[in-house]
Parts: structure tokens; sequence; C-alpha cells
């Protein structure tokens, strides 16, 4: 077995591990082509030998391996496997995804598929979108079964819907649903223009080896529904709940509805309702991470989770009596407010900065619940190896770079807490022995002020991070953005969005959200 000493040894390099694994990933992010399967299966046993040997040379005592040089030889054969690995890793599941693709010859062909709807529908102005899982796949006109990819995302444009209708047909999607469609497939493709956005990588993060369009007309078939099921529950909740804002604001006036979108956004994550204007604004004031579920606004629930479940594990007569001594109430309040936030992000539809997000909480909530005190850097480090794993096609997108940029640079511009606090009494001596009503408006307004300032210094410190790559990235750099992000963060994370939440609860507090939205989007705009 290896020692205490050894062990505590290989941990201190702990990092460089996780920086192997990336630069792995980085490498097979760049490679022209995915691996053939012999490759992946002989790179795979190098990597195993290269880990198993140096583990193997440091619990062998004969080998000396407290000297450093032996430390140094098994780092490097530790570094070297882990390369391969994440190599063997990317490419195994390029090569596993990639076995679903649409055969060509099928392409542009008319083909009769049933398929249940397994996403939220993306209604526009020209029709809808939505994800479908293949239930079974045949050509129309010999009726020969095909094989075709599992997951697609199929379009019906509204030009194509029949025109006697009041109310187009595809009005009536919901998940769960099952359909028959005359299909005509393609792989998919989009525009390669530098800056521009990556339509491809979207899809192959979801899985979606085909795209295809839904034909209707006199010579195709009419679309015909013929099952409902409970297959996709979360996704039937959020679409009834977008209905239920839909129709709340369906008779507000031009002014209100331009923003109902926002509404519908921050209550559960469905971005696709936000007017093109909006987004511009947004973009341009650099704002756009607010104006729907993002990392923030997942932390703040997970907190307020935890803050709620404490309570009541503490206060409770029962739970007192029965389990606080067996699980304190620290620890499940962690544990519940992780749960909570899961729940929240598959509730907003699980996107890819929600799943960040979420991987990042379950990392930290873990080594805190294992007592474990690691530098911030070993659990930046670690955050951002479980992401990678989870989804290692992030590396491309600069979001994933713009998040753990601003995260490390708050982080070590932190001062650390025990400092903050030392430092705030010692600029007000009296809030250690005040006690009267005077002196409590003192702290308060105190508190207030160093909130405010942390906040000022939090977002100059992230604007002046993230600048570099923003310019890589976009080409641009909003200049109204530390006022924009000063003013909404706080507004929208601690007043809109709560609003907004709470009316799942009673629809009224909607129109209250969008009335104490108004005020933001007049500043946005001026500022734009």
């Amino acid at each position: 077995m290896v020692g205490q000493a050894e062990r505590r040894q290989m941990w201190q390099f702990a990092p460089l591990w996780w920086m192997a694994w990336l630069l792995g990933t980085v490498m097979q992010l760049q490679q022209a082509d995915t691996w053939p399967l012999p490759w992946i299966l002989g790179v795979g046993c190098v990597a195993l030998l290269c880990m198993v040997g140096g583990l193997y040379a440091l619990k062998n005592k004969r080998l000396n391996p407290s000297h450093p040089r032996f430390q140094r030889l098994v780092q490097l054969c530790v570094c070297v496997g882990l390369t391969l690995l994440a190599l063997v890793y990317v490419n195994g599941r390029c090569w596993i995804q990639s076995q679903e693709a649409l055969d060509l010859a099928l392409e542009d062909q008319d083909l009769q598929l049933a398929v249940e709807v397994v996403s939220l529908p993306h209604f526009s102005d020209r029709g809808v979108k939505f994800l479908g899982q293949v239930l079974s796949a045949q050509t129309v006109g010999s009726m020969q079964a095909v094989n075709v990819p599992q997951r697609l995302e199929l379009s019906w444009s509204e030009w194509e819907a029949p025109t006697s209708m009041d109310l187009p047909i595809w009005q009536g999607l919901t998940p769960g649903d099952r359909w028959l469609f005359q299909v005509r497939l393609k792989r998919p493709h989009g525009s390669m223009n530098p800056g521009g956005f990556d339509e491809e990588l979207r899809l192959w993060e979801q899985g979606v080896m085909a795209t295809g369009s839904i034909r209707v007309g006199k010579q195709a078939l009419v679309p015909q529904k013929f099952a409902s099921t409970w297959h996709q529950p979360v996704d039937q909740l959020r679409h009834w709940v977008r209905s239920q804002v839909m129709q709340t604001f369906r008779f507000s006036d031009a002014r209100e509805s331009t923003s109902v979108g926002v509404i519908a956004a921050l209550v559960m994550g469905d971005q696709a309702t936000i007017s093109a204007t909006d987004w511009q604004t947004f973009r341009v004031t650099g704002v756009a991470h607010l104006m729907s579920i993002s990392g923030l606004h997942i932390t703040m629930f997970s907190w307020l989770s935890a803050w709620l479940i404490a309570k009541i594990w503490r206060h409770s007569a029962l739970l007192g009596h029965t389990f606080c001594l067996q699980w304190p109430a620290p620890d499940v309040a962690l544990l519940g407010g992780v749960v909570c936030a899961t729940a929240y992000a598959l509730f907003c539809g699980l996107g890819l900065p929600a799943q960040r997000t979420v991987l990042m909480l379950w990392v930290m909530a873990l080594l805190r619940w294992r007592g474990l005190h690691w530098p911030w850097y070993w659990v930046w480090a670690l955050s951002l190896w479980v992401v990678i794993v989870w989804d290692p096609w992030s590396l491309l997108q600069a979001s994933f770079w713009l998040s753990f940029v601003a995260v490390g640079a708050l982080i070590l511009a932190d001062a650390g807490p025990s400092e903050r606090r030392t430092k705030l009494v010692n600029q007000n001596p009296m809030l250690v022995q005040s006690s009267s009503d005077s002196d409590l408006r003192l702290i308060l307004v105190t508190r207030s002020v160093q909130g405010m300032r942390s906040l000022a210094r939090e977002q100059g410190v992230v604007t002046l991070a993230l600048f570099p790559l923003s310019v890589l990235f976009f080409g641009q750099v909003s200049l109204s953005g530390l006022l924009a992000n000063l003013v909404a963060i706080p507004w929208v994370t601690f007043c809109v969005t709560p609003l907004a939440l709470l009316g799942l609860v009673w629809q009224p507090l909607w129109h209250v959200a969008l009335a104490a939205l108004e005020p933001l989007m007049q500043l946005l705009h001026w500022l734009a």
C-alpha cells in the first residue's frame, strides 16, 4: 500500500494531472478527424500502462520512491498517461456518436417518420423547431424500413401549414406527443464564418446527427398525432408554465409585450421568447447573461434553499429529536441546497451554462461534505476538469472561458472573509458593542455601503479580466457594461427574478415583475 507521506506528495500534483487531461482534450479538439477504432483501443492500452506503471513504481519500496528525481519521473509518466487517456476518451465519444450519422443516400428523400417530441417546442414567426426521438422510419414510396439517427431536430415552417385552418396545426405540439410526419433529412451543417455562431457544434453537443423539415402540401402526408405520453414530464410542465405566462400577458399593450419574453426566460429558461430587439440591447450593454437562467440565478436559488432547509431543520422539534444528532443541519442544508439547485436547473431546461453551474456546485458541496479544505486553485481546477469530462466540446465555447476566468479573477482578487471582517470592525468599533436602535441602523447602513463597494469592486475586476477575451471572441467590448451590470445584477437577481418565480404560485405577480423590469429596460435602451 502507498504510505500517507507518498500519497500526500502525489496529491500535491493533482492540479497538474487535471491540466494534463485538459491538454489531451485540447489536442483532440484540434484533430481534423476522429481516430479509427483500432487506434483508440491501442492508445488506450498505452495510456493505462503508463498510469499503472507509474503507480506500481511508487508502491515498490525497492525503487526508492522518495527520491525527488523518481517523483518527477512518476509524475511525468502519470501526466503522459492522463493526456493519452483524454485523447482516447474524447475520440471514443466522437466515434460512438458518429456511428449515428445519417446515410448520405437518404438525404433529400421523403421519409415517413413516427416521432416523439422530446423537447420544448420553440415557436417563432416563421414556424417551430423541436427535438424528436425517432420511433420508426420508412420510405414514402416503397414503405421500406430505413435506419436514421434516433435524435433529430425538426422544423415546421409557417408557409407549409395548411392555409385553410385559422390556427396552424403545429400550435398543438406538446412534449411527449407522438406524431406521424413526412420529412426530408440532411446532415447538420452551418456557416463557418469567423466569430459567427457554430450551429454544427450546438447540434453535436445535443447529440443531434440530422436535421429535417416537415413536408406539408398536396402531395405530402398530413401530419397526424396518434398518441400522447407522459415520457417528458419536465418539458410538459415547462410547456404549461410558458402557456400560462403568455396567456397572462395576452391582452397587454405593445409596450409590455416586448418584455414578456424576459419574464418567460427568467421563470423557465425559454430564451426563444425574447425578441431580437431586446437581445441586441442586452448584448450591447453586456447583461445578456442575466436575461435567462444563468449560473448566478442557480447559485442564488441554491443558497436560499440551503438557508431555508437549515432553518426548518434546526427549529423543528420532531427533526431535532430524531435526525439532527445523526445528520447535522449544515450537512443537510448543503445537500438540500445542491439538490434544489439541480431540480431548478432541470426545470429550466438544463442548458450548458446551467450544467456547468450544477457540476461546480456538486464538486464544492462534496468537498465540503467530506471535510476537505483544499486551496482555491485545487477546487477551481477540479471543477474545470469535471466540466471538461462532462462536455469536452465546451472548450470551444466562449461562455466556458468567460465563466471560469471570471470566477478565477474574483477568487484571486478576494481578500478573504476573515480579513474583510477584521477591516470592517477596525473601521467601525461601534459595531462590536452597539445594541441600540441607532447603532443597529448604523450597522445596516455600513453593511449596505460595504456591499455596494464590494459589488462595484467585483464588477470592475470581472470587466478587466474579461476585456481581452471579449476582444478575442467578439471583437468588441461594451463600454456601458460596467454601469449596466452594477444596476442590472442586483435588480434582476434580487427583485425581478424572485417576483417572476413567485408568479408560479400567484400569477398576478408576473405583472409586478414586468413593472419592475420596465425601468431597467429603459435604462438599458438609453445605455445602448
